[in-house]
């Protein structure tokens, strides 16, 4: 039960690619609804922010939320109430201090860069979820987008949430399936704010996430570590190497790689195996690419110690240009 749930959480994601036309005219929106914002128009204005990461970082100044829904094939339609969904997203950023809603809430000598938010949000029904019970599946992919095209990394959520179906939730299923999409989509703006503080805000906050249990945020901890160039991490880095997700120990080599730190030399020679080609393969790039007299060592023991001629020449390659680099 719990792996048919998954897969059509799964499929539910990636139908949010699918673009599946209009949606039918809105009716009023409820009266819990809050202004500050819109779904497709500029973000609410907020007071100002105080910028607590390096200035040298572009700080996101959201122009607007896009927020576009998806319904599922052969079921009716639910309004999801785009335009609210967006202007309730505009304000958790706004109020975050990590992004800006308002040009003039940028402080003086911050680099504001204009982006924007798009946001898919679909809903299914399955007649068993992870309970045995039926449930409603709410997704949300959201990405921010810079304006100007650049290619910088900017953080991304996907949410999928399950909410089992009790007798009598069939007599407001419309209620009951705009008011779950709404909480997934609190949930990907919590995140998308989490995620930004780790862009720019306090070195310190990369090594809480570093130190955290959420892969997702660890992924991210990890690119930023690299990206921001914080030496003071290597160490948190290092320990994930040793996680049992894939994409954190891939997260983790490439961030030694960006921080060039030798001390990520001797934890990347002993998790390779040599046995394992493919680790093999990604730890000589990565010492290769870090460089030190560790990493020249270990590159020439394995040049002519594997067994495997493919990786012995992979070991020279590096070799090569490592010693290459190291020339005045």
């Amino acid at each position: 039960m719990k792996h048919r749930a998954v897969l059509a959480g799964a499929a539910l994601l990636l139908a949010l690619g699918v673009d599946t036309g209009c949606k039918k005219k809105p009716p009023a929106e409820p009266a819990a609804a809050d202004d500050a914002g819109a779904g497709t128009q500029s973000a609410p204005a907020v007071g100002p922010a105080t910028s607590t990461g390096p200035v040298a970082l572009d700080r996101a100044l959201v122009t607007r939320v896009e927020v576009k829904a998806v319904d599922p094939d052969g079921a009716p339609a639910r309004e999801l109430y785009p335009d609210l969904l967006g202007k309730r997203v505009g304000a958790t950023l706004g109020q975050s201090g990590y992004f800006f809603v308002d040009p003039g809430a940028v402080p003086e000598g911050a680099s504001a860069r204009p982006a924007h938010l798009r946001m898919l949000v679909g809903y299914d029904f399955l007649p068993e979820g992870r309970e045995g019970k039926p449930v409603v599946l709410a997704a949300v992919e959201a990405i921010l987008v810079w304006d100007d095209g650049g290619a910088a990394m900017a953080p991304a959520m996907n949410v999928l949430a399950e909410r089992p179906l009790e007798p009598g939730d069939e007599n407001n299923l419309d209620g009951l399936v705009a008011e779950h999409v709404e909480r997934a989509v609190e949930e990907a703006a919590r995140g998308l704010v989490a995620k930004e503080g780790l862009r720019v805000g306090p070195p310190a906050m990369v090594d809480d996430a570093l130190a955290g249990d959420d892969p997702d945020l660890v992924v991210w901890a990890l690119a930023m570590a690299g990206e921001r160039g914080l030496a003071e991490a290597t160490p948190a880095v290092i320990a994930q190497l040793g996680s049992p997700d894939e994409r954190v120990r891939d997260g983790a080599i490439g961030a030694l790689v960006a921080l060039r730190d030798e001390r990520g030399v001797a934890p990347l020679t002993r998790l390779a195996e040599f046995s394992d080609v493919d680790s093999m393969r990604r730890v000589l790039d990565a010492v290769g690419a870090i460089g030190g007299q560790e990493a020249v060592d270990y590159l020439e023991f394995v040049s002519t110690g594997h067994p495997d001629s493919d990786i012995q020449a992979q070991a020279k390659d590096a070799l090569g240009r490592l010693q290459r680099r190291a020339k005045p």
